[in-house]
């Protein structure tokens, strides 16, 4: 995967774990797009682990709009 997990400080406010689970969210749809191309171009002896591996980072992406999902609402209930 292409895509390097940005250190980030810790979350001093709502609006920061906002933003931080939104940029950890958007690696991890990169890390899935890297999976696919890499599943959708890699030799037939490949393809299985290739695709094991989409799978994985398909799982990482939807666990990190998990978490945005639950960062988004004390935002919301902010507005």
């Amino acid at each position: 995967m292409d895509t390097v997990a940005t250190e980030l400080p810790a979350a001093t406010s709502v609006t920061d774990e906002f933003v931080y689970s939104w940029v950890r969210w958007r690696e991890a749809c990169e890390d899935v797009h890297s999976a696919y191309r890499d599943w959708a171009t890699c030799e037939p002896e490949q393809s299985a682990f290739a695709f094991e591996v989409y799978l994985a980072a398909l799982d990482r992406e939807e666990h990190a709009a998990r978490i945005h999902s639950r960062r988004s609402r004390p935002v919301e209930q902010a507005q």
